[in-house]
This record gives C-alpha cells, structure tokens and sequence, in this order.
C-alpha cells in the first residue's frame, strides 16, 4: 500500500467515525438523556482513532483494528 493510498483509506477511516459520532454529538449539545450509541460504543470509536493516529505510518486491516477494540468489522 502506498503512502497516497494509505492517507485516503486513513481519511476515510476518521470520516466514517465522525459521521457516526455527528448525531451523538449534536444530542449532547442539546442535552437529550438517550443518546444513539452506547458510552461503551463510543470509547471503543475514540480508542480506534487514538490507534489510527497513532499509526499513520503503518495503519492497521479494518479487520485487526475492530478485533483490537472489540467491534465488529462491519
């Protein structure tokens, strides 16, 4: 994999997770009590991106990812 194409799949990694984390966030900007993930959802997500930043260089298969958080891949 080329650096090029890692950027892009890195970018559109952390995309897909703000995207998912765009309705938590505006629920919480209005202080709503049920928000639509789980807390335990959410750490998972912040710990998949502190690993992706962590390792721009080198990232990781969705696949070994989402085992290391403890989601599923899809």
């Amino acid at each position: 994999m080329s650096i090029c194409d890692r950027r892009l799949y890195q970018g559109k990694v952390l995309e897909l997770m703000a995207l998912q984390l765009n309705p938590f966030l505006a629920e919480q900007a209005e202080v709503q009590s049920s928000p639509r993930l789980k807390t335990q959802t959410i750490s998972r997500i912040h710990h998949a991106r502190e690993i992706l930043l962590s390792r721009l260089e080198n990232p990781l298969s969705i696949l070994e990812l989402a085992q290391i958080v403890g989601m599923s891949d899809r």
